[in-house]
């Protein structure tokens, strides 16, 4: 062999070294930079502590703060009109919010892309209003998502009286069936 094909075969063999090595170092951040804000690391590092949400504005113009909520166990599910599952299980939520009146309220945090189609939704299921506390507040610019590192939807946080965080359910529930813990 004759030394420019050695060398050109190095340099090849170093070449296809170092995209080895990109493409591993590239995999290895993505994970952590996935698991740092990711739900799985968000929840993790949100879990068993008190919740501090900012003020909430309600797609009706309603102001309302965890605060407001004292003693009550808290639902808070991140949705979509768009996304099938969720409104798969969004009848659950109505006959959950039917059977325990008082003692749990739901936030239903939509990642719509417009307001319109929250409004749609509502007349759909006819909450355009209700005496439920279910209580529409839409994420135009995704800040509450990435509070928690709301990846998929449906996502849901459960809040104990104390609103502290004790779980995360993705995907659908039959909430229907749920008994908030006792006082």
């Amino acid at each position: 062999m004759n030394h420019k094909k050695v060398g050109a075969f190095i340099f090849i063999i170093s070449i296809l070294a170092l995209a080895v090595v990109l493409i591993l170092w590239q995999q290895k951040t993505k994970k952590l930079n996935y698991e740092t804000k990711s739900g799985v690391g968000r929840y993790l590092q949100l879990k068993d502590k008190k919740i501090n949400l900012p003020k909430l504005t309600t797609t009706d113009g309603q102001s309302l703060s965890l605060s407001d909520f004292k003693n009550k166990e808290v639902l808070i599910n991140f949705w979509a009109s768009w996304c099938a599952p969720c409104v798969e299980e969004f009848p659950s939520f109505v006959k959950l919010l039917q059977k325990q009146k008082g003692n749990i309220i739901i936030l239903a945090i939509s990642r719509d892309k417009a307001k319109e189609d929250i409004s749609k939704f509502l007349k759909t299921f006819n909450l355009e209003k209700t005496d439920l506390e279910i209580y529409f507040i839409w994420d135009e610019d995704k800040t509450l998502s990435d509070y928690f590192g709301t990846v998929l939807l449906p996502e849901t946080y459960l809040l104990d009286r104390s609103h502290l965080l004790r779980r995360k359910i993705i995907g659908i529930t039959d909430w229907s069936e749920y008994i908030p813990a006792p006082l």
